[in-house]
């Protein structure tokens, strides 16, 4: 019996030798694609004050403690995030499987069947089967490298949704913070209208007025209550969005001064689009690639033959009592070679969408890099512009305060009516108002910059 064994193992590893000594690694060497980055560079090369250093940590780049706060409580409550950790889980699962693949597998069988006829024969059964597919042509490592680009792209997934989450609850603080300083300036020119109809009324009842005057008057304080109530809508919804985005219920959310904001930002020269190889969704798409290329590997390998070895053996007997004896032991080996014939297009189908599915993974990849070449350009443009606009309307503003004061002056010399200098008080109001919004869109600006960057992913 053992010379048989010996024999038997002797002849099925003599095979497998054979195949692999005899047969080539038909798994193709990756390359990473390198396309239209030349391109990109030049687009978001600058010369000058551009970020030197994207932080290593989100809470590096953000300095308000209350946002700080924010932001973990998203990260630790927000859907989606939840969701793309689930999903490294699942990957991780058939990255096991894959490394798993590639080894014997075994499994131990039992069976005992009585006989009917009750004359004691029944049968006992008790086997054992290991069974191997040969890696000769680099299928199953193909298809373990292909598991593996998955699950990190998962990870690479994963932190994509938390820069965008990280940047997104950043922006919606920053649009409270430029609300909250909206309403404040409203409400302090509400009071100012409210004493200047009293003062209309004055004018009126002295004879230095008229009805239209103190009706257009009381339209230009409706007017200012409109804008009021507007804004205070639009905090309560802000409010309500930036909860669920965080996955609290609604609730006032506590918050700092838009004058108190602070982002840690460097300057000095640099090459930005250096910093794209840190964008977590630009190293998923080029996972992808490499999850694609491994699958074509694994389809590519379907056209060559396969080579199975299989060992069982146990033992058989028709009794109990008699079942372990030298007649009841069995061993026995095989070596299976399959070769796709009948369905060779079916193998070539399966061939023919893993390299188009490569060529999609090569195109989204592409076109993710050039959107990132964007998103850099844009950011840093608008914040060349932002820079320029702030210091024009600060100009601006300084000018229709002179206008309202003098206007004010020649209203006491009786140079001109009250109606204009309500409308010099209206464009100094809403030159204020612009002059918030440009504030927060230059946080916001910078916020942008750094999530094209890659950055806020630690």
């Amino acid at each position: 019996m053992r010379q048989k064994v010996r024999k038997s193992l002797l002849l099925t590893g003599g095979i497998a030798l054979s195949f692999l000594t005899h047969s080539c690694f038909v798994a193709k060497k990756y390359t990473p694609p390198q396309s239209q980055k030349e391109q990109v560079e030049l687009r978001t090369t600058v010369a000058a004050d551009t970020v030197t250093a994207v932080p290593t940590t989100w809470k590096q780049f953000f300095q308000d403690e209350l946002l700080i706060e924010h932001i973990e409580t998203a990260l630790t409550n927000n859907v989606d995030y939840r969701i793309a950790s689930q999903q490294i889980l699942k990957a991780q699962a058939r990255l096991k499987q894959a490394k798993v693949s590639r080894f014997p597998s075994a499994n131990v069988t039992g069976q005992w069947t009585e006989s009917i006829k009750g004359n004691g024969n029944d049968l006992f059964n008790l086997g054992a089967n290991i069974s191997w597919e040969a890696d000769i042509w680099g299928k199953l490592k193909s298809g373990q490298k292909a598991a593996s680009a998955t699950y990190f792209m998962s990870k690479e997934n994963q932190l994509a949704v938390k820069t965008m989450l990280i940047s997104q609850v950043g922006s919606m603080y920053l649009q409270l913070l430029s609300l909250d300083e909206q309403l404040s300036i409203t409400k302090a020119t509400l009071e100012l209208r409210e004493k200047q109809i009293n003062t209309m009324k004055a004018l009126k009842k002295a004879g230095m007025a008229n009805e239209m005057e103190l009706q257009q008057s009381l339209a230009q304080l409706h007017q200012v209550e409109s804008l009021e109530k507007n804004l205070q809508n639009q905090l309560f919804l802000q409010e309500n969005a930036m909860c669920i985005l965080m996955g609290i219920a609604p609730q006032k959310i506590m918050r700092s001064k838009l004058d108190q904001f602070k982002l840690s930002t460097g300057y000095g020269e640099q090459v930005p689009a250096k910093l794209l190889a840190n964008r977590p969704d630009l190293k998923a798409a080029e996972l992808n690639v490499r999850q694609a290329f491994e699958q074509t590997n694994v389809a590519r390998a379907g056209f060559y033959p396969s080579l199975k070895l299989s060992a069982n053996g146990g033992y058989n007997g028709l009794k109990l009592s008699k079942w372990i004896t030298p007649d009841a032991f069995f061993f026995n080996t095989v070596a299976s070679i399959a070769q796709p014939l009948i369905n060779g297009r079916n193998v070539r189908t399966a061939y023919e969408i893993a390299q188009l599915n490569q060529q999609d993974a090569v195109i989204q990849f592409e076109n993710k890099l050039l959107n990132a070449g964007k998103e850099v350009s844009d950011a840093l443009h608008n914040i060349q512009i932002n820079s320029e606009q702030v210091v024009i309307k600060q100009q601006q503003l300084v000018a229709e305060n002179k206008a309202f004061d003098i206007s004010k002056e020649l209203l006491n010399q009786g140079l001109i009516n009250y109606l204009q200098v309500l409308v010099a008080q209206e464009k100094a109001l809403s030159t204020q108002l612009d002059m918030v919004n440009l504030t927060s869109s230059k946080w916001k600006n910078f916020i942008n910059l750094y999530r094209s960057l890659g950055g806020g992913i630690n």
